[in-house]
C-alpha cells in the first residue's frame, strides 16, 4: 500500500525535528530577493508564517490549511507592510481557532491586513488532489482567491 504524502511529511519532520525543516526553509530562500509572499501548506505554512516575519521587505504570507498549533516561531512584531492569507477546511480537524486568532491580533496590531477564507469541506489538505479530502470545487476557489491577493 503506497505511503500518503502527508504521512511521508510527518515522518520526514520527525526525522529531521521541526527547528531543522524551519532551517531549511530559511536557507531554501536565502539566495532570494526578501521582497516575496511566502506560500505554505500545512506544516509548510510554519515556513512561510516564519519567513514572512523575518525577512525584511516581505510583501506577504499565504498560509494553506495552515497555520497550526505547533508553537511560537519566535518573532516578535510582524511587519506592517506583509498581509496574510489563511485558508482552512471549515471542518479541518487540524484547524485551531485560538492558534488563527493569535495570528490574526499580531498581523492587525501590525498595521497589516489579515484574510481568512473557510471552505465547506472537512479534511485537512484538501487542496491536494493526491489526498482523500480533495475537494475540487473547494480547492479551485482558495487558488483563485490566491491569485487576487497575489494581485493587490
Amino acid at each position: 500500500m503506497p505511503v500518503r504524502v502527508s504521512e511521508r511529511a510527518v515522518r520526514k519532520i520527525q526525522e529531521l525535528g521541526f527547528d531543522e525543516m524551519l532551517a531549511r526553509g530559511q536557507a531554501a530562500v536565502s539566495h532570494l530577493r526578501n521582497d516575496l509572499v511566502y506560500a505554505g501548506f500545512s506544516n509548510g505554512g510554519a515556513c512561510a508564517e516564519l519567513l514572512a516575519a523575518t525577512r525584511p521587505g516581505a510583501r506577504g504570507a499565504i498560509l494553506m490549511h495552515a497555520p497550526l498549533p505547533i508553537r511560537d516561531l519566535g518573532w516578535k512584531a510582524w511587519p506592517a507592510t506583509a498581509p496574510v492569507q489563511v485558508h482552512f477546511a471549515e471542518k479541518d480537524p487540524l484547524r485551531n481557532e485560538k492558534v488563527i486568532e493569535a495570528l490574526a491580533d499580531r498581523v492587525r496590531a501590525s498595521g497589516a491586513a489579515f484574510q481568512e477564507h473557510y471552505y465547506p469541506t472537512a479534511g485537512h489538505l484538501f487542496a491536494d488532489p493526491d489526498m482523500p479530502a480533495y475537494d475540487v470545487t473547494s480547492a479551485d476557489l482558495m487558488f483563485q482567491r490566491v491569485v487576487e491577493f497575489l494581485k493587490s
